[in-house]
């Protein structure tokens, strides 16, 4: 499985131009609201030299605050600086009932998500439970793959101790087997040299 979404992840050559998708860490869970608020501007990189990318620029100075009662998205991804611009405004809600009624406190530019991919945008522009796309199923990929690893290296790890343990106790059996024939020589020995005594 690891193999299988390694090579399903691949983007060819990774230093041409990767996707920011693949620079992102999202939390389990937070794919579909990912994808909702970024959808395929995750598919442009952030080198320059790309005919379309993510340009890094300042922090606003003063970002008009989200709603009460969105957190913001930024709180369950972990992404390069580019992002952070799109990032501080968009909120995270709880379900589409707290989409939809914050849905009039958005100023120009903000947008709302909630885990299902619904999205609000400050325009007026709707989507409930748009589901899955091609940006969420990557993310998901990518976090089944994290899992994967760190389930292989403990597997490796668990290996790695089994076949210490393996080997100290066959080490133990090679001695045990080694006494053993020494005792059964020092039998026959013994019963040789009483069969001599009792014959003389």
């Amino acid at each position: 499985e690891e193999e299988a979404l390694q090579a399903l992840l691949s983007v060819g050559d990774p230093d041409l131009w990767p996707p920011m998708i693949d620079a992102l860490s999202v939390e389990p869970g937070y794919e579909l609201a990912i994808a909702a608020a970024l959808g395929d501007d995750l598919n442009a990189p952030s080198d320059e030299a790309a005919p379309v990318h993510w340009r890094a620029l300042a922090p606003y100075s003063s970002p008009a605050p989200l709603p009460s009662g969105a957190k913001p998205l930024s709180s369950v991804v972990s992404a390069p600086a580019p992002l952070a611009r799109r990032l501080s405004q968009i909120g995270l809600v709880d379900d589409d009932a707290q989409g939809n009624a914050l849905v009039g406190d958005l100023v120009q530019g903000q947008r709302l998500v909630s885990r299902n991919g619904s999205l609000w945008r400050w325009d007026g522009f709707t989507a409930i439970g748009e589901g899955t796309d091609n940006a969420a199923t990557r993310l998901t990929q990518r976090n089944r793959l994290r899992d994967l690893h760190a389930e292989c290296d403990r597997a490796e790890r668990l290996l790695s101790e089994d076949r210490a343990r393996y080997e100290s106790v066959h080490l133990e059996a090679e001695q045990a087997a080694e006494r053993e024939r020494s005792v059964r020589d020092s039998v026959r020995q013994a019963d040789s040299e009483f069969q001599e005594a009792r014959d003389q």
